[in-house]
């Protein structure tokens, strides 16, 4: 009788491979709900209470001097409980009033304001200003033809206009002003405009023969033209009365 011919080996068994599979499913899916519904171990949520680690160990700790005869805490202490800073949990709301974010009543200040008015007290220290009088009335007279290059400014159309303009000046609450005008917007050209302005009002005073009071009514200055519009003059002499005149 023939031998049965032994049937060749077909290798290990893979089976288990499906077992494994199905196993690391089962506990993956495991993994993922329990994280899902565990709550977050900080210690802020640690100190406060609502943390998973602490309601675990609400029934555990060590005899203390409660009523049921434990402690809430695991371990005997010592010393006080730490301090977490927990972060503030209400609504970021606007509660100022006008353009602050909180109403703390402090006082905000504009920054250029503030420049300004620090300039403005700086240039009233350095220099006196009073307010001056009301004035009542005001006539200007302009002049557009130049003046002489010789350092006598006063020719015979200037010399007629302050003739006429002299008895003016003895009235009480009047007073006149002599402009000359920069024909550049420079500091060469206004301290140039300056000089001559203060010589015309020195050749005046000297030949309408003006005594002090009426000498101190006389004034000078230079100014810029800000017209772009209209001609230019070269000079021009203000006449102003105030409201005290008589």
């Amino acid at each position: 009788m023939a031998t049965r011919k032994k049937r060749a080996s077909a290798g290990p068994n893979n089976s288990y491979m499906i077992s494994f599979g199905d196993t690391m499913t089962a506990l993956l899916a495991f993994f993922i709900v329990l994280n899902s519904l565990a709550s977050e171990q900080t210690g802020a949520n640690l100190y406060s209470g609502t943390g998973s680690f602490i309601q675990a160990t609400n029934s555990l700790g060590v005899p203390g001097i409660f009523p049921s005869g434990r402690s809430q805490h695991s371990i005997q202490l010592n010393h006080s409980s730490p301090h977490y800073r927990v972060a503030d949990e209400t609504d970021d709301v606007k509660t100022g009033h006008g353009p602050d974010e909180v109403a703390d009543r402090l006082h905000v200040r504009d920054r250029e304001q503030d420049d300004f008015e620090r300039m403005l007290n700086e240039l009233e220290r350095l220099h006196a200003a009073s307010t001056s009088e009301d004035v009542a009335g005001e006539v200007t007279f302009d002049r557009y033809q130049p003046l002489p290059k010789t350092s006598q400014h006063l020719d015979e159309g200037l010399k007629q206009l302050l003739v006429e303009l002299r008895p003016f000046l003895n009235r009480s609450g009047s007073e006149a002003e002599i402009l000359v005008w920069t024909p550049t917007p420079s500091v060469s050209a206004w301290k140039r405009s300056a000089q001559i302005a203060s010589e015309i009002q020195a050749q005046a005073v000297s030949y309408l023969q003006l005594n002090n009071q009426m000498a101190s009514r006389l004034k000078s200055s230079s100014w810029q033209w800000s017209s772009p519009d209209l001609e230019r003059p070269v000079l021009s002499i203000v006449i102003r009365r105030t409201g005290d005149s008589r």
